[in-house]
């Protein structure tokens, strides 16, 4: 009679099925490295294997082991034309948002048509708080991308905003171009409508407002900038009956916080006892600010 439970331990005793035992579980990150590892063994130190399997690493979050590996690519060939790409992006996930910088920045030299490597550059300037270098870098980035996303207009815009309010005027437009492109975009109609109440631009930010579905319209960031469009137009009574409303959790409109959006009921309370126009155009701002990475 055949042992089965003999036959299966076996079998798990081959490397590539050590995920067979619950205790051996793999996920596919591990089993390519495991790969890799072999084909090193076999190439006799290739390169490219070394860059792969750092790439791979990398994105295991085991960082480490990443550097390792990149570092032997470029000791075994520093010509590698994707080392310093590798390199960049490991930096950037690791938090060495000035080592990212430097080393895309090599990397855009010599591939200057490359949008990632704009848009990623852009992100580690946004890591260094050099969000005017940033913006030129996400706006390279949607210039050169065939199909740039809302993501990254949303990127452009804040680091715009994070510039300084000489460059609110440039955020805006650059909120009209996503919305050129993605004309029902939330977060796009979100972002403009919180720079059009800051100009003070009543009439534009309306026409962004009535963009919203109505069932959008009931969550708790569009009530606090309909409060906060009725505060600054100087409708002291409409806007305290806004913001009071906010102060009431309902399965609508998510209490007071919402993805990127919160607000504490000190803050509210605030608004409700100071409804002028100077007070809730810097309420407006300070949560436009908090969207910042």
């Amino acid at each position: 009679m055949v042992n089965l439970q003999s036959i299966y331990r076996m079998l798990c005793i081959v490397p590539l099925l050590a995920f067979c035992l619950p205790g051996f579980a793999h996920t596919d990150l591990e089993i390519q490295i495991e790969e890799l590892s072999r084909q090193i063994v076999l190439s006799n130190d290739d390169p490219e294997l070394y860059l792969e399997r750092g790439n791979v690493y990398r994105r295991h979050g085991d960082w480490a082991l990443a550097a390792s590996d990149l570092d032997r690519a470029r000791f075994l060939d520093a010509n590698l034309s994707l080392i310093d790409w590798y390199e960049g992006r490991l930096a950037l996930d690791s938090g060495d948002n000035a080592k990212a910088n430097k080393l895309f920045s090599i990397y855009i030299n010599s591939h200057p048509e490359y949008a990632p490597a704009w848009h990623l550059r852009a992100m580690a300037r946004v890591g260094l708080n050099e969000y005017l270098f940033a913006s030129e870098d996400f706006a390279r980035s949607i210039t050169l991308s065939d199909h740039p996303g809302p993501p990254l207009y949303r990127s452009l815009v804040l680091s715009l905003f994070a510039a300084g309010e000489d460059y609110e005027d440039s955020a805006v437009l650059a909120v009209k171009k996503g919305l050129g492109q993605f004309p029902r975009e939330i977060s796009l109609l979100g972002l403009g409508v919180d720079l059009l109440l800051m100009k003070p631009d009543l009439e534009q930010a309306l026409a962004l407002m009535i963009r919203i579905p109505k069932r959008s319209q009931a969550l708790a960031q569009w009530r606090f900038r309909s409060a906060s469009r009725a505060c600054i137009a100087g409708n002291r009574e409409t806007a305290i009956s806004g913001f009071s409303a906010l102060l009431t959790p309902t399965a609508e409109n998510g209490f007071r916080s919402s993805g990127t959006w919160q607000f504490s009921q000190q803050e509210l309370e605030k608004l409700i006892g100071q409804p002028d126009p100077e007070t809730c155009i810097s309420a407006v701002r300070e949560l436009l600010a908090r969207q910042l990475p």
